[in-house]
């Protein structure tokens, strides 16, 4: 999933449900709220069409995953591209970021029943740690009232500022003099020559190099369903 930067327009990777995101491109942290709140992304406007089955919904809007779940138990490929928002739906079972051995729903879900937010699970494979938690009661009303769990998340929370900042100094030459100046993940984009106090400005190579891009990553939501929530979102479709 990735959405767009309302200030430089590059697409930001959005790899968990999370409150905001960091465009590593031009360092600017997008709160998921108002056109990209997550109830938004999550929902069909109305007269929108999924763009993988060329089907279009009522006249008012429509639940992404009330899509999803209306193909049945095996689930439906979905591709939603609007306003600046790209959310691509495939039905796989979550899989080990280490050793990428398929994980078992049913137990992940009994693991969340049970557990609540207190949930954790592991690989059986491997033993590496498996990124588990339940929904907010907020998220849960913005995916689907069945969703149970989250799992795969690898997006960063809390201050995004700093984050994939690069710590270990990089040489540079000033553009002005040739006089080095030394540069990590606090530089700014546009700096001072310290000796002769000309404004540089770091090409793009090594700006990525300090801040690294992140990468698009897949995560995966849990729901718990009958027979009757197949029903119900084959009517809302």
């Amino acid at each position: 999933m990735t959405i767009e930067c309302p200030e430089c327009a590059g697409p930001i990777p959005v790899n968990g449900v999370v409150p905001e995101v960091l465009c590593t491109n031009c360092q600017t942290v997008v709160p998921l709220r108002d056109r990209n709140d997550w109830s938004k992304i999550f929902t069909y406007e109305a007269g929108e069409g999924c763009m993988e089955h060329k089907i279009l919904v009522k006249s008012s809007p429509c639940r992404l995953f009330d899509y999803f779940l209306a193909f049945g138990p095996k689930g439906g490929s979905l591709y939603r591209r609007h306003k600046g928002i790209l959310v691509e739906v495939e039905p796989k079972a979550p899989r080990c970021t280490r050793c990428h051995a398929e994980l078992d729903t049913a137990s992940l879900v009994v693991e969340l029943h049970t557990e609540g937010r207190d949930a954790d699970a592991f690989c059986p494979g491997c033993g590496a740690s498996v990124a588990i938690r339940a929904p907010t009661e907020r998220e849960r009303n913005a995916i689907h009232p069945t969703c149970v769990g989250l799992v795969g998340e690898s997006a960063p929370r809390g201050d995004l500022s700093s984050i994939d900042a690069a710590t270990d100094p990089v040489l540079f030459s000033c553009m002005g003099c040739g006089a080095p100046a030394s540069l990590d993940g606090s530089s700014r984009r546009i700096f001072t020559c310290g000796y002769c106090g000309a404004a540089n400005y770091v090409p793009d190579a090594l700006w990525l190099r300090l801040h690294p891009a992140a990468r698009k990553r897949p995560f995966f939501a849990l729901f718990d369903v009958d027979a009757r929530a197949f029903a119900s979102a084959r009517k809302r479709v």
